[in-house]
């Protein structure tokens, strides 16, 4: 579904229930009118309870005379008008990121906030399911300067209610009808009358999108779509930023990771530390630690994964992370992996990896001390490597890397005359609507200037 920016006045609403799996929710039906004084009826979960209001995060409840965005999204309209929030107060600097509407964040009583996988949980994930839940929920915990924390408490038989259980439910029969058509995941809100969230529950269409571990080819990222809606959960809106993980369009490997719009979202809203990553925190049964984060053997377009020199190639690593190369660990032979992005004036790359120039263009890349033997994939041969998925990867040394063409060299720093990936724009793996890429900074630029050409004539698909 395209998305509409265009303003709208609300000129009149009513509420009525929800059916099926929404059926104890309010649904909010507003009568609206444009600007060429034409009317028609928009729906969104939401509208005030007994016990406080409930809202469809990352979207607007429509009231008479507000002037929203056709689509309901919670941003500007083209003309630049936010849509006014009766039950809170929007006026400070929030930069691109924004609070739910109306804002609520979880009493620090409730920290850290527990999700259940209600049952049957995924078909497609299988037991993976809640190791990708556990993941998602530490992305945000472990965010330094942030005191949000949340936990997993397994699976649970229940619906998804204003019941005080935040649930995590894929609908693989069907979709709510309730709920936006074609989206890939949706969470609801509870919110008292102290604007403290109560209850959230996370719905993903597995009914309409086929789920998966990667990603790759036409499945969609479980995972990545988890780390949004969990946002969403916490308290966030979505970004205008068109890198952040909270904007309304993307999906893919590149929202796994936290951007720094997202990171100064959850800092704002729940200031403090962040939790410990690992090792020090083990991570789920099965996942390995390589560079404090957990990832499943194997995996791709991430930290030390195997890469090519393309775009998108490593967007599961972070914004500006880059296809390297490293030189193995006995000296003699030079593979490529995903390296995420550092700063020479402010390293701060995790134990094990060195802030590094990786291009003449004085690019810094996290290089592994280890020419990424701990990383996901670590090999005795290259059958190791076809074994974990990598096609065309070679067992260097104790890790599965991409053949280099450039010459072992000084630790992570290729060629100064190997070309740099050209800024094309990439598609995200989810054969419908990719989102911005995560390149290096030219790459993103022009990657966000086409996005805003062609946003009015594309489709996207909304969250």
């Amino acid at each position: 579904m395209a998305f509409d920016d265009a303003p709208v006045t609300v000129i009149e609403t009513r509420v009525e229930l929800g059916r099926g799996a929404l059926a104890r929710e309010p649904i909010t039906v507003a009568r609206v009118r444009d600007e060429r004084g034409r009317t028609r009826e928009l729906r969104t979960v939401g509208g005030s309870t007994p016990r406080g209001f409930v809202r469809l995060a990352g979207h607007v409840v429509p009231f008479v005379g507000a002037v929203v965005r056709a689509d309901l999204l919670d941003l500007p309209t083209r003309d630049g008008v936010r849509a006014p929030a009766p039950w809170t107060d929007l006026t400070r600097d929030v930069r691109a990121w924004t609070p739910s509407t109306p804002a609520g964040t979880w009493p620090a009583a409730a920290l850290p906030v527990r999700f259940v996988l209600a049952t049957p949980g995924s078909s497609a994930l299988g037991a993976s399911a809640l190791a990708e839940i556990d993941v998602a929920l530490r992305t945000w915990a472990e965010v330094p300067c942030t005191a949000f924390r949340a936990t997993l408490a397994g699976t649970a038989a229940v619906g998804a209610a204003d019941d005080g259980t935040n649930a995590i439910v894929f609908h693989e029969s069907s979709w709510p009808a309730e709920l936006e058509p074609g989206a890939l995941g949706q969470t609801v809100l509870h919110v008292d009358g102290s604007g403290k969230l109560r209850d959230a529950d996370v719905h993903i269409n597995a009914f309409e999108h086929r789920f998966a571990l990667t990603g790759e080819g036409v499945t969609v990222d479980a995972r990545g779509v988890l780390v949004h809606e969990i946002g969403h959960a916490l308290g966030l809106g979505h970004s205008a930023s068109p890198l952040a993980t909270m904007a309304p369009s993307g999906a893919g490997l590149a929202w796994r990771t936290l951007e720094p719009d997202d990171v100064a979202g959850v800092c704002a809203l729940y200031p403090g530390a962040g939790a410990a990553r690992c090792p020090a925190t083990a991570c789920p049964d099965g996942y390995r630690c390589v560079g404090g984060a957990c990832l499943r053997p194997g995996e791709v377009r991430s930290v030390c994964s195997p890469c090519a020199r393309e775009v998108d190639a490593c967007d599961g690593a972070g914004e500006g992370a880059r296809c390297i190369d490293v030189v193995s660990a006995r000296g003699d032979m030079t593979g490529r992996v995903c390296a995420s992005a550092c700063a020479q004036a402010e390293p701060r790359c995790p134990s094990g990896f060195s802030c590094k120039p990786t291009t003449a263009a004085g690019d810094d890349q996290c290089v592994p001390d280890d020419a990424c033997r701990a990383g996901a994939s670590p090999c005795g041969t290259t059958e190791d490597c076809r074994r974990l998925g990598h096609a065309t990867a070679t067992c260097i040394d104790g890790a599965c890397m991409e053949p280099a063409a450039t010459p072992a060299g000084d630790g992570g720093a290729p060629d100064a005359s190997a070309p740099a990936p050209s800024p094309a724009p990439a598609d995200d793996g989810c054969g419908v609507a990719p989102g911005p890429s995560r390149a290096p900074p030219l790459a993103a630029l022009l990657a966000v200037a086409l996005a805003l050409t062609l946003a009015r004539t594309r489709y996207h698909r909304r969250r």
